[in-house]
């Protein structure tokens, strides 16, 4: 029998350092349009590459559906709120724009007879202090954005936003109002990125530092080659249900062809 160490011994996991890659999303997601880079959103929108994640960071994705399970169930079971439509899906733009809110709710004397969009996140120290300090359309304008457009697409007049702090678990629930206004500049934008040919102008060189931390960060900046496929080829384009269309054979644009073309061929 082997003996017990009497101090304790720092494991590695065999697989814990392993790269899981994420299968490209088939449209522009909401969630991305209020990002600061339009070029990132257009290369996610043509697949232009497989997004790599750690194990750690699925943790971390794992970790946000688990806190919206556990905020439905407490906002049902402890506070009286009614449910509605657990997880609701908005497109838009041909089905080419497309988003998922966690649905809606009624409270007897919150909302009364009206329902709000409820929207969950979980966010560390640094990103609650942050809200707490400049608002959420300032610190977190990606969340603001699908929020607002989550509302412009039901016709509602406000979201029920709540944000748990996941280092102490303190929460901040608060009702975010509609910007139309501001949502139909989003669509206009994401309108925008779905039909260029061309990747939008970079916001910055390699060392700025949103360019360093970007998962494109080698395909922008040091033309690392790039995932081939039929969106990015010059007889591609979006079509109207969802889909891409091949123009020189009019046909769906669903795999590789000996007529491909790249439109990042220069």
């Amino acid at each position: 029998m082997a003996k017990i160490p009497k101090q304790s011994v720092k494991l590695s996991l065999p697989r814990e350092e392993d790269i899981v890659d994420q299968s490209p999303r088939s449209y522009l997601g909401m969630s991305q349009i209020g990002g600061n880079c339009e070029r990132l959103m257009w290369y996610y929108f043509r697949q232009a590459f497989t997004s790599e994640f750690s194990r750690r960071t699925m943790r971390i994705f794992e970790r946000g559906n688990w806190e919206e399970e556990r905020v439905v169930n407490e906002l049902r079971d402890l506070h009286g709120f009614t449910i509605e439509d657990a997880q609701m899906e908005y497109k838009d733009l041909g089905g080419h724009f497309i988003g998922h809110s966690d649905g809606g709710v009624r409270h007897p004397t919150l909302t009364g007879d009206e329902r709000v969009v409820l929207e969950i996140k979980s966010m560390n120290q640094k990103g609650f202090t942050a809200l707490t300090k400049h608002g959420l359309e300032k610190s977190k304008p990606g969340y603001y954005a699908q929020i607002i457009l989550y509302l412009y697409y039901e016709g509602l007049e406000r979201a029920l936003y709540i944000v748990t702090n996941k280092d102490n678990e303190e929460r901040k629930v608060f009702f975010v109002p509609a910007n139309d206004d501001k949502a139909i500049e989003l669509v206009k934008r994401a309108a925008s990125i779905i039909t260029a040919i061309s990747p939008p102008k970079k916001i910055g060189g390699p060392d700025w530092f949103e360019c360093k931390w970007c998962d494109a960060y080698d395909i922008c900046h040091f033309d690392k080659p790039i995932k081939d496929n039929c969106r990015l080829c010059e007889e591609a384009k979006p079509d109207i249900d969802g889909t891409w269309l091949c123009t020189s054979k009019n046909i769906p644009a669903v795999e590789m062809c000996n007529g491909y073309s790249s439109i990042l061929s220069d």
